[in-house]
Formats: structure tokens, C-alpha cells, sequence
């Protein structure tokens, strides 16, 4: 008694530090995609520096425009009294502060060519203010066209007429609302992370406490038929991870109630049932701790490898257990030395299978190989050192029910014969009628569905751009400010030649407001000039009858003059960081205008524009267009469907780069655990069989490879040689008799396969989807490597000659 107490304390101690730690954990869809794909790191360049990964989305929908703007209002007060974000923004702050609009259209102009800026300079001094504003007065009264009227009552040195193209400048009364849809009746905002790094723990946090104030507010609220939305970036995260960690959590409890179960159906005992659930939880522990000191952050999707891990742990301590009740005068020394070679190589070979998935290019995947291949070893351990002595009295006194006896008579092995055939050609026929299809659609990484991804699906349907799903993004990078203008002009005269050929509707770079050092070092002082003549002009104003709110524009152009000719830009639009005297405007509301275009990362300044492709446009002619872009100007096209067939070919690849080394390793362990080539023949006829007759059932039921679910063939391999290698050593300690190999080993397997199914099974309920079908699949593998193990590879093994005659000699 006071061993088994020590076993426990030991165990149960150990255990509890490990789960004390909590595992950092990364939920984000990029790091399931593969890596080194240039589409892969385009897409996730455009989503760090252009979209929304640090900002929170409040959708807000009502049947009236006026109700759904007092509502944001509102949330945007409540969301800054609770301080839950440093900068909210919920309108176009260059509809609404003249001194904004000022800043850009004194930027703007600073970027013109110098013969454009000193001709208004000209106008501007102090001799020509009168007849300048006479002119504009005289063109108010006489024009015909009411946006020019509107604009020049306000701005009476027509500094708003810059000579670039309309609609460059998104500001004026008529512009577009980039915050509400088309009939005003729904709005969004914009909340920004209170913290500068983070991951899926503050994701979670910060975005239930906006939830939870949502809420509040709409409890206290006297509003009808109102509807508020949370999506984002954040708060994808968090619904995303909560999934993929309910799903795993879910998965390993069912997995481990399943075990749990199928052990006490096969033996009705209670005291080797608990003993197992507790070092199956002990395993785990072990391979979290272990894993992630190995792999740090854990990505969600990895937390999958508990339930397969369960069931594959559970292996061992049943052929342990079964084993010692069919020989129960063995002492446990001889036990050990009898059963460790079969679960020691199987383990090994097991392992090494699911330590090549880390070279597929799924970092999920690559995870999920990793853990289960340390927890694999892991087990083995602790099943061999741990689970039987506190259960050997109660095993041997429990005696054995009747063994299975397939394949162990004549008939027995006709039957078996003819299964195999009947796998082989059914399995056949099946592939060519209707073999499993390929199914490329990133969708298969993320979630089924979510509540953050439905607002976020009809933010995109309201309000137009920052959809990747609507248009071509394209982002042109380059060392400074210069070297992009550069590569922007060079691809514009690209993309043009594709417009005229009618391989593109349209194009939209930001060159008009891209800025432009050589113009800006040439104009600076100009401005310096420019800049104490704003009071002169105020005063000119006022004279000729415009009001003190008719100059706030004016007194902005001349302020932001002031401020770019005295250096002040140096720390302007901290996102760029520019260098080299670059002038960016720095206010909030040109701030929002810019990082709309423009951003710096990793040592690049990026410039963001817009492909809009014709009718007669297909993803094969826009993603050659793609290439030449790059070859020629190094910029990037973006679009998800373009990953579609990038996916297709690092499928290819990853089958390659994981299959062969794997193949390689199980073939060394098989010779090592063997020695005979007849044997190893059986283990890789086990895994052929095993994966043919996989097939045909994805073709029976309409199963499609993806790229997540592909990745699980090393999974079934590595589970198809454990089987055999367990199976061929039972047969190889029994002398070829295939009776006693079932009553040991055979028996442990079929129930090992089913716990390991059910392991894998748990997973296709999962929300991913990738996940979901790779659970699916696998469970329908490694049911059929287990059936042919059992049933069909005993028979097999002995119509190796040199076996038969080892059993006659024994008897």
C-alpha cells in the first residue's frame, strides 16, 4: 500500500506543477498558413501594416441614419470614459476639422512641382492677398457649379485647387463616408488595443471588457431596434482561439472518456481504469511542459495533439495490462523484459513518423507532429515504469476471457484472404469511379463559423474597401520614400498598358499624395517664406467679408507651413519613420488619411494601392500579372484566391519533404526492430493496405484532401507500423500462433485502435475546419490500420516461408 501511495504521490505531484503553467498561446490564421509562400507573407504584410490587427470594430445598425449615428456617438463617449482605448474613431475627421484638411492641402501643395508652388506663392503675397480674395468673391457670385461655390465661400485663397486629379482627396461634402453605408443607416468604429503587443489572453481580456460595456450600454439604453456588433482583428482572435481551445479541451475529454470507456467494456475493473486515466493525464502534462520549452508559444491548433496523444498513450499501458493477465506467472522483471522491445520500437518508430511532420510548412501541423512525438516517447516511459505495479496482484488474479481465434484456422485464413482481396480491388474500383478531389480553399484553416466573423462579413458588405475578397491590393515597398515613388510611377505605367489591353478595369495608386522628397527640399523654403503671411491674409479676409469660421482652413494651410519649414515633421507619423528630411504631415486626422496608403515596416517604407481587374480577368492571367509586377517593380499583388494555387503546389511539396524522410526512418527502425526483410515487406504492405482502402472510403463518401488533412498520412503511417510492429513481435514471442497473438496483442490493438480513433474522431467536431477534417480522416484510418493489423497481417506473416516451419519446430 505505501508503494502505491508513493506511485501516486509521485505522479499526482508532478502533474499539478505542470498544469500550474500556462501556455502562451498563439491564435492567429497566419501562422497556420505555410510559411515561406510569398502570396503567405504578401497577404500578412497587407494585414500587419494596412488592415485592422490592433483594432477593435463596433458595427452599429438601426432604421434610421440619425439613430445610428447618435448610437455610435454614444459608444465612442462610453467607450473613452471607461478608457478602454487610446484613440476611438468613428468619422472622417477631414470632413470636420478645418485645420486637418489644412495640414494635408499644405502637405499636398509642398509636394508640387516648384514652378506650381511659386506661382501660389506669388499670389499670396502680401501685395496680391486683396486681388486675390477679389477674384475669389467675383468667382462665387458668378460660378454655376455648387461644389466650387462651397468649397471657395470657405477658402478665399482657392488653396483647395491643387493641380492634381478630382477625387485624389477624399474630403470634400460629396466624398465618400468610409464609416457608414450608402443610406447612412450603418456605421462603425474604430477602437485601437490599450497595449502595444499581445496576444490571445489580452485579446480575450480587453475585448470582453468592451463587450461587457456594450452590454451595460445597451441595458440603460432607451433605443429600438437597434443592433451592436464586435468584430476585428482582436476580437476574431479571441472567438477563434476560444473555439480552437473549447474544441481542444473538448476533444481530450472525450477522447479520454472514451478510453476510459472502452477499457472498462474490455476488462470491468475499476482500479487499473483510474490508474490509467491518471497517467494519461500525467503524459499530457509532461508533453505540455516539455513541448513548450521546446516549441514556445503554442498555436491553438497544436492543442489537438492531447486527444490524439490520448489514445496512442493508452496503447501501451493496455498491451502492458493485457499481457500480464495472459501470463500472469511472470514476474513483473520478466514482464518488462518480454513486452518493453515491442513497445519501445513501436514507440520510437511512431515517434520519428510524427517528428517528420515538422518539416510541412503548416507551423499547426508542425506543432501538432511535435507534441505527439514527444508525448509518444513520453508515454512509453511512463507506461513501462509506472503503470503496472500497483495492478499486478489484481491483473494476475483476474484471469483472461476467450481469446479471439481469427485466422488462426483454415478457414479462418481463407476468410482473411479473401478480405484482402476484396480491400485491394474494392478499394481499386472505388478510385476510379470517384477518387477523393483536392480542395485548395484556404477556408478549410478557420473556423466553421463565429459571431466576430459574421460582423465582420457584413462590415464588408456595407462599407467598401479593406477587402481582400472584393478587389487587388497591390503594395509597392522600397528602402525610402524616393525609392517607392519610383517603383510607383514605373508600375502605374505597367498596370496602365494592362488597362488599355483590357486585362484591367481601372488602378488607384497613391501617387497624388505620396510625398515627395526632391519637390518637398525645393519647396521648403518657399513656405518658410509663406508662413508669417498668414496673418496679413486672415486680416485681407476678414476685410472682404469672409467670417473667422470661413479662415480656420486658411490659418491651418499657414500653420502647417510654419511647422514643416521649422523641422517639426522629424517626428511625424511615428507608423513611417521616416528619414532623410521627409516631410509627412503628423495631425490625427492626416494620421488616419495616410496609414490608409502608407506604412513602414521592418526597414521599408510600403505604399498601398488598388487593382480593380475586367470582366474577363481570371485568377491565372492576374496572378501571371502578379509575377511580372514583381519581377519588374517588386511590388505585390494580393488577393486570397491567389493562395488557392499556391496551397495546391506546397501541398505537393510538404508530401514529398515529410513522406520520403519519413519513409526513410521507418524503414531504419524496421530493420532495426526486425532484421528480416520479409517482415518490414509486411509492415509497408500493413501501411499500403491501410491507406488504399482510406481512400476508397473518402471516394464512397465524397472526402476531399486538404491542406491540413493531408498532413495526417504521416499520422496513419506512423499508427500502421506501430500496429505491425506489435503484431509481427507477438507473433515472432508465440512461435507464428496467431491464437495466442490475439489474445495478447490483438486484443490490445483493436481496442488501442478504437481509443486511438475516438482520440482522432473527437477532433472532426472541432470549429476549424482543417481540423474537423483532419480528425475525420484519421479516425477512418487508423479503424482500417487497426482492422488489417489484427485480421489480415497475422495471415500474411505466415505465408512468409521460414515462419510456418518455426511454428512446427516449436511444437
Amino acid at each position: 500500500m505505501k508503494k502505491n501511495a508513493l506511485w501516486l504521490g509521485v505522479v499526482l505531484g508532478a502533474a499539478l506543477l505542470l498544469v500550474l503553467s500556462r501556455p502562451k498561446l498563439d491564435v492567429d490564421l497566419f501562422t497556420l498558413l505555410p510559411q515561406g509562400s510569398w502570396i503567405v507573407d504578401s497577404l500578412k504584410l497587407y494585414q500587419e501594416s494596412f488592415g485592422t490587427s490592433w483594432e477593435l470594430v463596433l458595427s452599429v445598425r438601426s432604421d434610421d441614419a440619425e439613430t445610428t449615428e447618435a448610437v455610435i456617438g454614444e459608444l465612442a463617449q462610453e467607450l473613452e470614459k471607461a478608457a478602454l482605448s487610446p484613440k476611438i474613431l468613428w468619422k472622417n475627421p477631414l470632413r470636420d476639422d478645418p485645420a486637418e484638411l489644412g495640414e494635408i492641402l499644405a502637405y499636398l501643395w509642398l509636394n508640387q512641382e516648384p514652378e506650381e508652388f511659386n506661382a501660389l506663392a506669388a499670389r499670396l503675397q502680401e501685395d496680391q492677398l486683396v486681388p486675390t480674395v477679389e477674384n475669389t468673391l467675383e468667382r462665387i457670385t458668378t460660378s454655376m457649379r455648387p461644389r466650387e461655390i462651397a468649397f471657395l465661400s470657405r477658402d478665399p485663397f482657392a488653396l483647395t485647387e491643387l493641380p492634381i486629379a478630382d477625387g485624389d482627396l477624399p474630403v470634400g461634402e460629396d466624398a465618400e463616408d468610409p464609416f457608414a453605408s450608402a443610406d447612412g443607416t450603418f456605421r462603425v468604429l474604430f477602437a485601437a488595443t490599450p497595449f502595444e503587443d499581445g496576444g490571445y489572453w489580452e485579446f480575450k481580456t480587453w475585448v470582453t471588457d468592451v463587450e461587457n460595456m456594450v452590454q451595460a450600454w445597451q441595458a440603460a439604453s432607451t433605443y429600438e431596434n437597434v443592433r451592436v456588433r464586435v468584430t476585428g482583428n482582436p476580437a476574431l482572435v479571441k472567438d477563434a482561439g476560444g473555439g480552437l481551445l473549447s474544441d481542444m479541451r473538448n476533444a481530450a475529454i472525450s477522447a479520454l472518456f472514451l478510453v476510459a470507456t472502452l477499457f472498462y467494456l474490455a476488462h470491468r475493473r475499476w482500479r487499473p481504469l483510474i490508474w490509467l486515466v491518471v497517467l494519461l493525464l500525467v503524459v499530457i502534462s509532461l508533453t505540455v511542459a516539455v513541448g513548450s520549452w521546446v516549441l514556445g508559444p503554442l498555436n491553438a491548433v497544436s492543442l489537438g495533439f492531447a486527444a490524439i496523444l490520448m489514445g496512442l498513450a493508452a496503447d501501451y499501458g493496455l498491451i502492458l495490462y493485457q499481457e500480464l493477465k495472459v501470463h500472469p506467472e511472470r514476474s513483473l522483471a520478466v514482464h518488462r523484459r518480454t513486452v518493453a522491445p515491442s513497445i519501445l520500437w513501436a514507440a520510437v518508430t511512431t515517434a520519428g513518423a510524427f517528428f517528420m511532420v515538422s518539416r510541412s510548412s503548416l507551423p499547426g501541423l508542425v506543432q501538432i507532429g511535435t507534441m505527439v512525438g514527444i508525448g509518444i516517447l513520453v508515454a512509453s516511459a511512463v507506461m513501462l515504469t509506472s503503470f503496472l505495479p500497483p495492478l499486478v496482484s489484481g491483473a494476475r488474479q483476474e484471469g483472461e476471457k476467450t481469446p479471439l481465434v481469427f485466422g488462426a484456422t483454415e478457414k479462418g485464413r481463407k476468410t482473411a484472404w479473401a478480405g484482402t482481396a476484396v480491400a485491394l480491388v474494392g478499394a481499386v474500383v472505388v478510385l476510379l469511379v470517384s477518387p477523393p478531389t483536392v480542395d485548395t480553399n484556404t477556408a478549410n484553416l478557420g473556423p466553421k463559423d463565429g459571431e466576430s466573423y459574421n460582423a465582420l462579413n457584413e462590415v464588408r458588405s456595407e462599407i467598401s474597401g479593406g477587402d481582400l475578397d472584393k478587389g487587388i491590393y497591390l503594395i509597392v515597398a522600397g528602402e525610402n520614400e524616393s525609392d517607392v515613388l519610383e517603383r510607383l510611377n514605373q508600375t502605374a505605367a505597367l498596370l496602365d498598358a494592362e488597362v488599355e489591353s483590357g486585362h484591367l478595369a481601372s488602378h488607384t495608386l497613391p501617387r497624388a499624395l505620396w510625398p515627395r522628397p526632391a519637390a518637398q527640399a525645393a519647396n521648403l523654403e518657399t513656405a518658410r517664406q509663406l508662413a508669417p503671411l498668414g496673418a496679413p491674409a486672415r486680416q485681407a479676409a476678414l476685410e472682404a467679408g469672409f467670417t473667422d469660421e470661413a479662415l480656420l482652413l486658411t490659418e491651418g494651410v499657414f500653420s502647417a507651413w510654419e511647422h514643416f519649414s521649422n523641422g517639426a515633421s522629424a517626428d511625424a507619423t511615428p507608423s513611417l519613420n521616416s528619414a532623410g528630411g521627409v516631410v509627412w504631415p503628423s495631425r490625427p486626422g492626416a494620421d488616419w488619411l495616410i496609414r490608409k496608403f502608407a506604412a513602414y515596416h521592418d526597414g521599408e517604407v510600403l505604399a498601398l494601392g488598388k487593382v480593380e481587374p475586367s470582366e474577363t480577368a481570371t485568377d491565372g492571367s492576374l496572378l501571371e500579372l502578379s509575377h511580372r509586377i514583381r519581377d519588374q517593380t517588386q511590388g505585390r499583388l494580393l488577393r486570397w484566391s491567389f493562395l488557392g494555387n499556391d496551397l495546391l503546389s506546397l501541398m505537393r511539396k510538404d508530401l514529398l519533404s515529410v513522406l520520403i524522410p519519413m519513409g526513410i526512418v521507418i524503414m531504419v527502425f524496421l530493420g532495426l526492430a526486425f532484421r528480416r526483410p520479409g517482415e518490414i515487406v509486411l509492415s509497408l504492405m500493413t501501411m499500403g493496405l491501410s491507406l488504399l482502402a482510406l481512400l476508397g472510403v473518402m471516394g464512397i463518401f465524397g472526402w476531399s484532401w486538404n491542406i491540413m488533412n493531408v498532413m495526417g498520412l504521416p499520422f496513419l503511417f506512423g499508427a500502421g507500423v506501430d500496429y505491425s510492429i506489435h503484431i509481427q513481435l507477438a507473433l515472432q514471442r508465440h512461435k507464428g500462433d496467431i491464437s495466442k497473438a490475439h489474445q495478447t496483442v490483438g486484443r490490445a490493438i483493436l481496442l488501442c485502435g478504437a481509443s486511438t480513433a475516438s482520440g482522432f474522431g473527437t477532433l472532426a467536431f472541432a470549429s476549424n475546419e482543417g481540423m474537423s477534417t483532419l480528425g475525420q480522416v484519421c479516425a477512418a484510418g487508423i479503424v482500417l490500420s487497426a482492422l488489417i493489423a489484427v485480421f489480415l497481417l497475422p495471415v500474411w506473416w505466415r505465408a512468409i516461408p521460414g515462419h510456418v516451419e518455426e511454428r512446427k519446430t516449436a511444437a
